[in-house]
């Protein structure tokens, strides 16, 4: 039998940024037009700036929080990007803290991009997209 085996995601990684990172930056998100789409439920990842804190305002304190969700091109993308990572982190590191963030975008509804070494996936927000994100890390192979 045959299976593959995607790297365990770092713990206590840092969290994903809440705004893009600059070239020196771990990681890269551009913005879009940000122009309001609706809300959904609230998600511990969430920037706390996305919260519909008025809408939170106007309950008792027993309905649950609203997140804020914006549209337009590029609203939200992520690039995990290894060449962004520290130096000092060797292979199995740079994919165990990729995994990690793989996830956490995933949890926290952004579409994502992912940039390895011979190998880019464009952003995406899918469970397909977190699995082909997992599995090229998990076949990443340092040259």
């Amino acid at each position: 039998m045959r299976c593959l085996v995607y790297p365990q995601p770092a713990a206590g990684a840092p969290p994903l940024p809440a705004h893009g990172g600059t070239s020196a930056g771990r990681m890269q998100q551009s913005r879009g037009a940000e122009d309001f789409a609706g809300l959904r439920g609230h998600q511990p990842a969430d920037p706390p700036r996305h919260v519909a804190w008025k809408a939170a305002a106007r309950q008792d304190g027993s309905a649950p929080l609203l997140t804020k969700q914006f549209a337009g091109a590029n609203a939200e993308d992520v690039w995990l990007d290894w060449q962004a990572l520290p130096p000092e982190l060797d292979v199995e590191a740079r994919l165990a803290l990729l995994a990690r963030w793989v996830l956490d975008a995933a949890a926290a509804g952004y579409a994502w991009g992912l940039r390895l070494p011979g190998t880019e996936l464009p952003p995406g927000r899918d469970a397909y997209h977190v699995h082909a994100c997992l599995k090229a890390l998990a076949l990443y192979e340092s040259r």
